[in-house]
């Protein structure tokens, strides 16, 4: 298992701890939101060594791949998101489905960025939401047959969140193991990893042994060489040793 670091595009004073961790073997790879308007950032993330992932914004950065020609309307934001996807090399884009739209307007949007950024669409990976949203609103995206309905139309991988699955089965009134099994079988290429409460229906990433999600048997769904990124909580001051510990729990989990 390849693990995964997440950090903001702004949070260029973690660089150097974050190369440190890498030459550690505590992280295998970086995922990277990109925050709009931190071009600027780009020279200072290229002096890390290792492979990186990208994260678009969503709809808490402004960006709603919901919103009928959103690619049009930010266009400045995904030139930069190209920007950044040439100059770091990104091995795949992640991005939101959105929310309060249509799944086929999501699907439209795609195509339009295929069409003025093919090389954000050929990177591109889209990852399932919970039904309910941390503000009220309602995702695109959350159930397992719509995210295989646009896999196959815009013919892109997919990330699999496992606290979202999970909160979109609380939703749905459905075991979180059925819903994951049905995301399992579009072939994930990437996963995200957190804790949280296991009846809840809005995720809330905390640190890996804060919360009551099965861990050990999410992790044994994944691969031997499956990315995992670590969504969990990190308190700025830690300098990121709350990132080291949930790799310690892990690691520990998976030795059991």
């Amino acid at each position: 298992m390849k693990i995964g670091l997440k950090l903001w595009s702004e949070n260029t004073e973690l660089i150097a701890r974050a190369g440190e961790l890498f030459r550690k073997n505590i992280c295998d790879f970086l995922e990277l939101y990109v925050v709009p308007g931190s071009e600027p950032t780009i020279e200072k993330w290229r002096v890390l060594d290792f492979p990186i992932i990208l994260h678009a914004a969503h709809s808490h950065g402004g960006l709603n791949m919901a919103e009928p020609d959103v690619v049009a309307k930010k266009r400045a934001v995904f030139a930069e998101l190209d920007k950044f996807n040439s100059a770091l090399d990104a091995e795949s884009v992640i991005f939101h489905p959105g929310v309060d739209g249509e799944l086929s307007r999501t699907i439209g949007n795609f195509a339009d960025m295929r069409s003025l950024f093919p090389a954000l669409a050929d990177s591109a990976l889209i990852e399932n939401k919970p039904l309910r949203g941390l503000n009220g609103e309602t995702c695109v995206g959350y159930a397992p047959a719509d995210i295989e309905k646009f896999k196959n139309a815009a013919g892109i991988g997919v990330c699999l969140d496992f606290g979202h699955a999970i909160a979109a089965a609380n939703s749905m009134k459905r075991s979180w193991k059925s819903v994951v099994d049905e995301f399992m079988k579009l072939n994930p290429d990437l996963f995200h990893l957190s804790d949280g409460c296991l009846t809840a229906e809005m995720d809330s990433h905390l640190n890996l042994g804060d919360g009551d999600y099965p861990i050990a048997e999410l992790a044994a769904m994944c691969h031997d060489d499956a990315m995992v990124t670590l969504e969990t909580a990190k308190v700025p001051k830690r300098e990121l040793d709350d990132f080291a510990e949930d790799v310690e729990f892990l690691s520990a989990t998976l030795e059991t």
